[in-house]
């Protein structure tokens, strides 16, 4: 049993003693003896100091799996998913086992899961299967989010440094340290949710990543982390990898391209564009751009001014600021902090403002944080007229409350300091009122391209090559003016024709690289998810009656999905009255929901559609 509150070691939150585990972080905590109040580890049985035993104590077990329902839409049915599956292997654990007792074996077995556990939930992780020595962790199910392979990355290495710490207390001799290395793969999979079916229970994933993780573990030394092409890919821009060369694996007909991460990109150059690539996200952009140099020209007299660059995913605010930074010509007076969903729990800015202000980046406390954001003030207010100062913050969408006050206070600073803060985010961050109200702050947003500016885009990323103009129509259809987009559907494109695969016209295919970011959007609730799913069989716009019609579920469910996937940006209603239409904001999130059906719901899907249309025929349906 344990005292009524103590702190938990790993996040210092505040809990009551009747938790195993933080509710907060997910580490196991200490177990505290009601006789002596010695503190013990969380595995004991008896106190340490006085030998009195706990009546709760459980015995030695994690679960398989977080304790969490999947989705309704993942769980009752298989489907179509882009996956990025983590294995981490305990190294030498067979000699481990043979040199060990049994008991302490299975308590280093214990500790080892219970620390992958720990970590990965804090990373939103799922610990799909616990094998002994192995562990498989899931980051996309059961739910996909933005970043799920750079999150899975952050996660492995959290996993290495908190191991390497973990000291483990056997029965007999000193302390043990263990070793672990990790493998991680991407790519499309199924998911089926066996939910009791044949007496099974539980899921099942069918794919490449889970095999190419475990054989990638493999050629992984201990302490490291490889990742495959797909992963390498994704993560590319956020982590300093070292490429390893091609590596024969067991079961896979190629070799396979090594990856292994060094080290967490720098954030001043993370982000930084290709030649090419960076002038075609650039189009458009002109008035941007001059009215930043405006504000520039202002700072530098003295007048601070900030401003607030807004624009959905893949938009370009990134390369814009990067374009800026470069024409200002103040690269070295200029500091730039990225807001991230990947990092755990802390503040995502702390870990870059305590490195850019040489303060301590391990500590994660709140002290530290306001530490570190006091320096950033102090430093703001010691400028002097002839030091213009460039401050960029990106991706306000992902920051915490508590730095979003620091921002406003820096706001208020800015007025009379010879400093230009540039701020970006998406449509769904609603800048406070108090900011928009202050006459140095501006807002710039961001549209897409028109499709004239879209094909000058698609032609000159695909140069020295011509492609051909049905193939340019249909990527300037499916980009719906989205930079990243147009940019990512000509890559694959060309590459695509460089392998004598050349698609056909309506053959585009989603890059793997763009699929996370756009079943993210899908995966708000799980009945929403099924609602783009049968519109996208529809198609890109649909009368809501049709929908209505082959929906099997309550009215109000689809009513209250509906208007979920319109605040999420995924649909835009068309008219009032009692004949609405739908209609998908951006043409490739209909086709990856379309594409995450299995083909054969696909089949019945569109059978129950023609049903549909055959027993009422006035839906003005196209």
């Amino acid at each position: 049993m344990r005292g009524a509150m103590m702190q938990c070691p790993s996040c210092h939150s505040a809990r009551h003693g009747d938790n195993r585990f933080c509710p907060r972080c997910g580490a196991a905590l200490a177990l505290q003896c009601r006789r002596c109040a010695a503190a013990n580890e969380p595995e004991a049985r008896f106190c340490g100091n006085c030998g009195w035993a706990f009546p709760t104590a459980a015995p030695l077990t994690i679960p398989v799996a977080p304790r969490r329902r999947a989705p309704y839409a993942v769980f009752n049915r298989a489907e179509r998913r882009s996956l990025t599956v983590m294995f981490c292997d305990l190294v030498n654990s067979t000699r481990l086992a043979s040199s060990l007792d049994p008991e302490d074996t299975h308590l280093v077995i214990c500790k080892f899961q219970r620390a992958c556990a720990a970590v990965v939930r804090n990373h939103n992780g799922f610990v799909a299967q616990c094998m002994g020595d192995g562990v498989m962790i899931y980051f996309g199910y059961p739910r996909a989010r933005e970043g799920d392979a750079e999150r899975s990355v952050h996660a492995a290495m959290d996993l290495i440094a908190s191991i390497k710490s973990l000291k483990i207390r056997l029965s007999k001799g000193p302390a043990l340290n263990i070793a672990i290395r990790i493998g991680i793969a991407t790519g499309p999979v199924v998911v089926s949710g066996l939910n009791g079916a044949n007496g099974v229970a539980g899921q099942a994933v069918v794919g490449e990543p889970p095999n190419l993780a475990a054989r990638l573990q493999g050629q992984a030394a201990p302490g490291t982390v490889i990742v495959a092409p797909g992963t390498r890919d994704l993560v590319k821009n956020h982590f300093e990898l070292k490429d390893i060369g091609e590596r024969p694996l067991r079961g896979f007909k190629k070799p396979q391209r090594l990856w292994q991460v060094v080290a967490v990109a720098n954030a001043q150059t993370c982000f930084q564009t290709p030649g090419r690539a960076r002038v075609a996200r650039l189009t458009g952009r002109s008035k941007a751009l001059a009215r930043l140099r405006r504000q520039w020209r202002l700072a530098q007299q003295g007048q601070g001014q900030a401003a607030l660059i807004c624009g959905e995913a893949g938009i370009g605010k990134s390369t814009l600021i990067e374009a800026a930074r470069a024409q200002l010509g103040e690269l070295d007076l200029s500091d730039v902090y990225r807001c991230s969903p990947c990092q755990g729990r802390p503040a995502p800015l702390r870990a870059q403002l305590a490195g850019s202000l040489g303060l301590a980046r391990e500590d994660s406390s709140e002290a530290a944080q306001e530490q570190a954001w006091a320096a950033l003030t102090e430093r703001m207010e010691r400028l002097s007229e002839p030091q213009c100062k460039l401050l960029v913050v990106e991706d306000l969408h992902w920051m915490d409350p508590t730095s979003i006050e620091r921002i406003n206070n820096l706001l208020s600073l800015l007025k009379d300091r010879p400093a230009l803060l540039i701020l970006s985010h998406r449509p769904d961050f609603e800048a406070p009122a108090a900011w928009l109200r202050r006459r140095h702050v501006e807002t710039i947003p961001l549209a897409p391209l028109n499709p004239a500016e879209t094909e000058r885009v698609v032609r000159q990323l695909a140069k020295p090559r011509r492609l051909p103009s049905w193939l340019v129509a249909e990527i300037v259809a499916k980009s719906d003016g989205v930079p990243l987009f147009m940019e990512e559907l000509t890559k694959a494109a060309l590459t695509a024709r460089a392998d004598a695969a050349a698609p056909r016209p309506g053959e585009i295919d989603i890059p793997e690289t763009l699929r996370p970011l756009l079943m993210a959007q899908l995966d708000l609730r799980p009945l929403a998810r099924e609602t783009a799913q049968i519109g996208a069989a529809l198609g890109r716009e649909f009368p809501y009656a049709l929908l209505a019609r082959v929906w099997r579920h309550q009215r109000e469910k689809l009513d209250f999905s509906l208007r979920s996937l319109c605040e999420a940006g995924v649909l835009i209603k068309l008219g009032n009255g009692n004949s609405p239409r739908y209609a998908f904001r951006r043409a490739l999130v209909q086709q990856a929901a379309y594409q995450s059906l299995l083909k054969s719901v696909r089949r019945k899907l569109r059978g129950r559609i023609s049903q549909a249309l055959a027993t009422q025929s006035n839906y003005n349906y196209k």
